[in-house]
Parts: C-alpha cells; structure tokens; sequence
C-alpha cells in the first residue's frame, strides 16, 4: 500500500499546484501582466497563486478553522474563481513543452534536462518519507497540528511557534487535508519551483546551456536537497519569492510599469511573511525601487504591497504576545516578555555559537561561514563553489537590471546576516541570486578565450555537481526504503525520528487517561496525548522557574491541570533540584518506566544510547506547600 498512498500524495500536490497556477493565471490575466515568455508567466501565476493560499490558510489557521472541510473549500472556491484560468494553463504548458522538444536542441542538453528533472522526481520520492526533521517536531509541523485543538496556533510553552510564517500555512493546509506527507510535498514543490526560477534568473544573464547547469548546481546542493526533502522547513519558499521579485523588479524598472512595482512588493512581502529575516529581502526590494528610479511613488507602493503581503504574522504576534517580532522587540526595550534565562537560550539558537562583531570576524565571515559551517548555521552545506567564483563576479554584465538587483539584495542581506546572526542556513532565501550571479561570472571569464580559466570554471561545477550528487544519494539510502514501502513506518521511525520512542512509549502508557503531561523534550510532533512543553529554553512559564523552589513548579503543575510528569532521562537542569524535591516528597510518584534508545548528540552522527523514561504521577491529594 506505500507506494500507492505515495502516488495519491503526488498527485494531491500536483492537483493543488494546478489550482495555485491557474488562479495566478487569472489574476494575471485581469491585471494585463504578461511576462516575456510562457515560462516565465506561469512561474510568476505560481507564485501569486501560492501567496493568496498561503495568505487565506495563514488567516485561516490563526483562528484554528482550517479543517478538512476548510480547507477543500479553499481550493475548490479558487479553482472556480480561476475560470480561464485553467485553458490559459493548458497552454502554456504545451507551449513551454514545444520549446523544451524543439529538434535543434541537442541531444546531449535534453539528456542533461532529462537528468535534472529526474533529479527532481529523485528529491521529491525521498520528501514521501515519513517527517523526521528536528526543527519540524519541534515546531515547524508541531504548532500546525496543535493548532487543531485550540483557539490559536501559538503556545507560550513552544515560543518557536511564534516564528512560524505565512510558508507554515502550507504545513497546515497539508495537516488539514490528513496527511503531513502533503506538507513535505508542498514543501518539495516550492524547492522544485525555485529551481525553474534559477533557471529563468540564470537565462537573463548565460546562454540556456550554463542556465541549466546553474539550476541543476542550485537543485544538487547539499543545503537545498536537505531542505527540500526530508528537513520539514518550508524557508526555501522564501528563496521562490526572493527570486521572483527581483525578477519582476527588474521588468518593473526597464519597463517603468506600475503594475510590476506591485509584483515586486507582493512577492518581497510573501519573503518577509514567512520569517522575521525575509523583512530584510523586503527592505532591499523596496530601497532598490527608490536607487533605480529615483521614484519615492514608486518605491512606496512596492513598500506599501510589500507590507500588505506579509504583514499577517506580525498582527498575529502583536495580538498575542504585544510584539509583532516577539520576543525581539519588546525585549530589546527593556520591556521583558520573556525570564532572562529563556530569552538568552533562543538568542542562542538565532546565532552562531562563535558571532562575534569584530572587524576580523566580520572580515573572514564568507569564508568561515563556508569552510566552518559547522560553527556557522550549517553553512558548509551549501559548498565553496560561491566563494570559489567570487573573484569571476568582476565579470557579471552588472549592466543589466536583473544582475544590478541580485547583487544589491544578496549583498544587503548577507552583511545584515553577518551583523545579527551569522548564520550559514539563514542565507538560503538568496542563495539563487548568488547562484546564478557567480555562475555568470565564471560564463563571462569562460567565454573571453581564456582556455585555462574555461577549463576550471567547467571542471569546477562538474566535481561539485558530481560530488554533490554523491552526497545526497548517500544521505537519501535511508529515507527511500519507507517511501517505497520497503521498510515499516513504524521501523523508520523508531531508527531515524530524534524522540520518537520517548513519545511511542508516553502515548501508549497515557493515551485514553485524564490530564495532561508534563515533557521535557523538544521533539513533541509525535505525542498524541494532551501536554504542557517544560524545556526552559523554549517554555515562557519554565524559564521564569528557572532557580525558583519546589513550591513554585507545584503550583504550575496545578494551573496547567497537569497529571504527569515525565523524566527522559531527567529534569532539565534549571528545574532539576526542584522537581527532585518534589519526588523526594512523593508529590511526584513514579507509575511507569521504560528504556528507550535515542541520539546522543547531533543526529547527523547516528550516535544512540539508552534512556530510562519514568512517568510521574503528580499527587493532587497532598496538601499545603513543598519544604
């Protein structure tokens, strides 16, 4: 039955791409914008379709009304709005297919396009497996599934759910249709889509040929294979609306057409939707508006559409936690959201372990944040073959509008990323415009006679395309089995989702009782019973117990209508002399253990032991306060 439950995930992410595209198609049509090529419409009717489902299932979700039924409605009602829609799709599809059959392409490009394609179909297959990402159990699927049950997707004892964007709301619309495996197709799709999109941004600036091999350098990376597949992160949608914007920018600028300012504003402000960093992608959409143009007109309304586009997430947050950016803002005024414990663990987790704002930091930062990603966001994931065809950027044909705007976006958010957080993986929503302005460069420098230069530029992509290659079947062998259904969900599981046993034996000691459980652990996506998140770095009410006595945890574990208590294999360290308190007075009585297996350290390194897991039973009977 695994394949096909994996074929009818395929063919609902394809139904929904084609509902998103044909109602892009349409409101294209009715705002009179054609772009140069069928190709390039129906990226950009893509990316308008994708941002009014994200925008309508964001709203949707904040309120906790997207259910099945919600949701089916929303793509059905956009599929009868999308009217013509759907012919004007049947067209440029076919169009688009003539142009990739023509007879004077040679055999050995289609063979290179075959294989790019087949690179795609390769990334998606292993996105079917079942969701094991960190980030995603920790909050990235968790908030879109608890949501579900409340009045509002945030969780104060989850404060990462606050970071989630209006890219989550795709998340959520897969959950609501009954499966997180639409989730991660959705989240495949947008990286396949990128990939059109470098190839469309590579064509501006190289001969179709390089432009394939740019895009199928862009789909091989290691950081985008990972984030595309199995990582459960749906931030590659930023690097599609990045792409698009500077594209449909730089359309706005040669043509001085107001309805392309707005395409440019709407699919900034999709970036800044998503994440508290695409704002800064917005901001250099809209500044480059005003340096091109020297149009305060114009530079304002792609602000203004930048604005409406992406605003949803901050209105939530102020309605929530009063901090558009929480906990940031308000913290950073002194006016405290957050016990100082927390708020300096989720700055922490926001920086590089060695951010320093030094002159020689800053100096050696593109090449650490490559050759030392390791203490830089997983920066190495995306390989050195940027910072290899650096010095070629010289040769970028800087005249033309496309490769001013990439240029100016990419370098605005890489030296704002080096002053907040240096963070490798945060860079990935511009990674395209790198992308394809070093391979121009190694183009320009290739195509000036130069034999040694075009001999190691094309050596150059070559290794890295085989390397990279290489890499991401060796880090797919183990995600392929289950997708074809040749190994057990519930084996994959066990071997390969960080605390999925912890959550396995929790659900089957609980599952049916009254209360809720109190959990340490961060990878809470599994958990099927009703539970309160304790780990003081990303729980406001933990880490204001942070060092406080027996009595105060007490009275939480009464307020939160919490029965349980479960130590895997202990307490956190800020809590831990508390709660120990409270077993010794046997507040907190042991009902049930077990030993479980789990990563010991980064997962990367398939390092395991073995964890007792004990469920406490908190004794409500017992009166006055803890000694």
């Amino acid at each position: 039955m695994a394949p096909l439950a994996t074929l009818g995930v395929l063919l609902s992410v394809a139904a929904i791409f084609a509902v998103a595209t044909s109602f892009g198609l349409r409101i294209l049509a009715w705002s009179r914008i054609e772009a140069e090529s069928p190709y390039e419409t129906a990226l950009f009717a893509a990316g308008l379709g994708f941002l009014a489902l994200e925008l309508v299932a964001f709203a949707l979700a904040s309120v906790a009304f997207l259910h099945r039924g919600q949701s089916l409605a929303l793509l059905i009602a956009m599929a009868l709005v999308a009217g013509n829609g759907w012919a004007m799709l049947a067209r440029r599809v076919a169009a688009i297919w003539r142009s990739e059959a023509k007879p004077s392409v040679s055999p050995r490009w289609k063979l290179a396009r075959a294989a790019l394609w087949a690179s795609g179909a390769f990334a998606m297959l292993t996105a079917m497996a079942p969701l094991t990402g960190s980030d995603a159990l920790r909050y990235h699927f968790t908030t879109a599934l608890a949501a579900r049950g409340s009045r509002s997707p945030l969780r104060f004892d989850i404060l990462h759910s606050f970071f989630t964007g209006e890219g989550h709301a795709l998340i959520a619309l897969g959950l609501a249709l009954g499966s997180d495996r639409i989730a991660l197709g959705l989240i495949c799709a947008g990286g396949l889509l990128t990939m059109a999109v470098v190839f469309a941004l590579a064509s501006r600036l190289m001969p179709a040929a390089w432009a394939w091999v740019c895009a199928a350098t862009f789909l091989l990376t290691p950081m985008v294979f990972w984030q595309i597949s199995v990582s459960g992160a749906p931030d590659i949608w930023m690097s599609f609306f990045t792409a698009l914007a500077v594209l449909a920018l730089a359309r706005a600028v040669r043509d001085d057409n107001s309805r392309w300012f707005v395409l440019a504003g709407l699919f900034a402000g999709a970036v800044g939707g998503a994440k508290y960093t695409g704002w800064f992608v917005a901001a250099a959409v809209v500044l480059i508006c005003w340096v091109e143009t020297r149009s305060a007109r114009r530079m304002f309304l792609c602000g203004v559409c930048a604005f409406l586009a992406g605003f949803l997430p901050l209105l939530r947050n102020f309605g929530v936690g009063g901090d558009p950016f929480f906990p940031f803002l308000m913290q950073r005024l002194g006016r405290h959201t957050l016990a100082p414990y927390t708020f300096a663990a989720i700055v922490r987790d926001t920086r590089s372990s060695l951010f320093r704002l030094t002159f020689l930091r800053l100096l050696g930062f593109p090449f650490r944040v490559t050759l030392d990603g390791g203490q830089y966001g997983l920066g190495q994931l995306f390989g050195p073959l940027v910072l290899a065809f650096a010095p070629l950027l010289v040769f970028v044909p800087w005249r033309k509008p496309v490769a001013r705007m990439a240029g100016f976006v990419w370098l605005l958010f890489f030296a704002v990323t080096a002053l907040t957080t240096q963070m490798g993986r945060f860079l990935l929503p511009v990674y395209p415009l790198a992308l394809a302005l070093a391979v121009a460069g190694a183009f320009e420098a290739s195509r000036r006679g130069w034999r040694v230069v075009r001999v190691a530029c094309v050596a150059t992509l070559a290794f890295f395309l085989l390397f990279s290659a290489g890499a991401d079947l060796m880090y797919a062998r183990d995600f392929l089995p289950v997708a074809v259904g040749l190994e057990s969900r519930q084996a994959f599981l066990d071997k390969m989702a960080p605390d999925y046993q912890i959550a396995a034996f929790i659900n089957g000691e609980l599952g049916g009782r009254p209360g809720k459980a109190m959990v340490f652990f961060q990878h809470v996506y599994y958990l099927r019973v009703p539970f309160v998140a304790a780990d003081p770095t990303d729980s406001r009410a933990a880490g204001e117990l942070v060092g406080q006595g027996p009595g105060k945890l007490l009275d939480l574990l009464r307020r939160q209508n919490v029965r349980w208590v479960v130590k895997s294999p202990g307490f956190p360290p800020g809590l831990n002399d508390a709660a120990r308190k409270l077993e010794e007075e046997n507040i907190l009585r042991p009902v049930a253990s077990s030993e479980v297996t789990d990563f010991a350290g980064d997962r990367i390194y398939r390092r395991r032991e073995n964890i007792r897991v004990v469920i406490l039973q908190v004794e409500k009977n017992r009166t006055g306060r803890p000694k």
